[in-house]
């Protein structure tokens, strides 16, 4: 292919990435003022407006007390999210005592629609990311296959469904993420304020960047990649420095309720969605007698320690994965499948091994899933991570059996399991050699 058709091919699909990004942004827009919202806004809204008012006390409102008993949730993230929302509400704010505010049911039900702007556009600054990383680290990528992962990923899955009807931030975690991903291998310093800022969009985004600490620490000690042994506590440290500088003002304003946040309403929180934790605790009910002393006291310990649990257990296979490479002189690199397999681990082990499992979760899995077939097979189709995709959305919507409902969070948990198991496997394989195709032309039309 000569360099003019390989141009002409490269404004082709920017135009169509462009116009795929843009009607995703207009329907989840339209479907919102028309009143496709779920619950969640109401926290997100509050702690926006505890930060224009300049008070910080975004962590003191509580409702749901069913949730986490007997207190209730509070707003369970950094102030990150609530920040990007924060010029929107205010927005609403200004307009509430116009046509436009009273067309939706006033100033709140603005601030309603509007705090999904900014989820939106990060959904698309997300793929985009998504698409450069594999073009970065695979240029014989079929544009046609990484086309098709992002479609669905998008409408199918769907983070449309995750911003636009849910308010919450994956797509803001992934492209934080994937942002580390490409920046680390080049600057590690940027790479850890990039870690910083993947931890301030979600907090449980610590097992997607456990991997990518381990490989700076273990190639620093080994002198590999041109990396020093001092680079994972630099990356490490401005990572943990960008999250305290985020969560300093609220906990300056209460620390009671940043400690309520971030602890004992996860302790509280109770059993939910199809991960281990729950199924344990169904089969002891069971076994011993829902209303028996000792289940009562199994049940106490899964609600408490659930989440200790899930990130031991991902940090010893992680470790494994890197353990078993080492020892076959297949170090893992920060430019290398392997490492984006166990990436996705971390994911995917929130859905296996978690205690709520909730509407949100298997978004971000399955995206980073994808991205790692794609990577991994380039430039031949991501068949594993389509196949999470679609049987996802499979499972979800065909399987409707009311009757029956653990058949469906069966399926699922045996889905993400399998999932689990295959990026686990594929971590402790050979990195694989890239096919070669002729080269690609990466288009200029989004910065890094």
């Amino acid at each position: 292919m000569t360099n003019g058709a390989r141009a002409a091919q490269a404004a082709r699909w920017q135009g169509v990435y462009l116009a795929l990004y843009a009607g995703y942004v207009l329907l989840g827009l339209v479907m919102r003022w028309n009143g496709w919202i779920h619950y969640d806004h109401i926290w997100f809204v509050d702690a926006a407006r505890h930060i224009l008012d300049g008070s910080w006390r975004i962590y003191d409102f509580k409702g749901t007390p069913s949730i986490a008993p007997p207190d209730g949730l509070a707003y369970s993230y950094s102030p990150l999210p609530a920040l990007l929302m924060a010029p929107f509400v205010a927005l609403a704010d200004a307009l509430r005592d116009t046509p436009l505010a009273a067309s939706v049911g006033g100033g709140d039900q603005l601030a309603y629609r509007l705090i999904v702007v900014p989820l939106l556009l990060a959904d698309v600054l997300a793929m985009e990311q998504l698409r450069r990383l594999v073009r970065d680290w695979r240029p014989t990528v079929d544009e046609t296959a990484l086309f098709l992962g992002i479609l669905p990923t998008l409408l199918v899955t769907g983070f449309l469904q995750v911003s636009a009807y849910r308010d919450h931030q994956e797509g803001l975690v992934l492209l934080f993420l994937l942002t580390t991903l490409r920046v680390t291998p080049r600057h590690v310093a940027w790479g850890g304020v990039c870690a910083g800022l993947t931890l301030a969009a979600k907090q449980t985004s610590v097992l997607e960047l456990l991997p990518i600490g381990a490989v700076l620490l273990l190639g620093g000690l080994r002198r590999r990649e041109g990396l020093r042994p001092g680079a994972a506590f630099v990356w490490a440290g401005l990572a943990a420095a960008v999250f305290g500088a985020f969560m300093l003002p609220p906990l300056l304003a209460g620390p009671d309720a940043v400690v309520y946040a971030f602890l004992t309403q996860e302790q509280r929180r109770v059993l939910t969605g199809q991960g281990l934790p729950v199924w344990i605790d169904s089969a002891l009910a069971g076994t011993l007698g829902a209303g028996s002393a000792t289940y009562a006291l199994w049940h106490d310990r899964l609600l408490r320690y659930s989440n200790v649990a899930l990130v031991g257990a991902a940090t010893a296979l992680m470790a494994a994965a890197f353990w078993w490479s080492a020892r076959r002189d297949r170090p893992i690199g920060l430019v290398d499948s392997r490492l984006l397999a166990l990436v996705a681990l971390g994911g995917v082990l929130q859905i296996v091994l978690a205690k709520w499992v909730t509407g949100h979760y298997y978004q971000l899995p399955l995206a980073l899933v994808l991205l790692w077939d794609t990577v991994r097979v380039a430039p031949r189709w991501p068949l594993v991570g389509w196949a999470g995709t679609f049987g996802f959305r499979a499972i979800t919507v065909a399987v409707d059996l009311p009757a029956v409902p653990q058949i469906k969070d069966g399926l699922l948990f045996a889905l993400f399991a399998a999932l689990a198991g295959a990026v686990l496997v594929a971590a402790c394989r050979p990195e694989p050699a890239p096919a070669r195709a002729a080269p690609a032309t990466t288009p200029t039309w989004v910065a890094v």
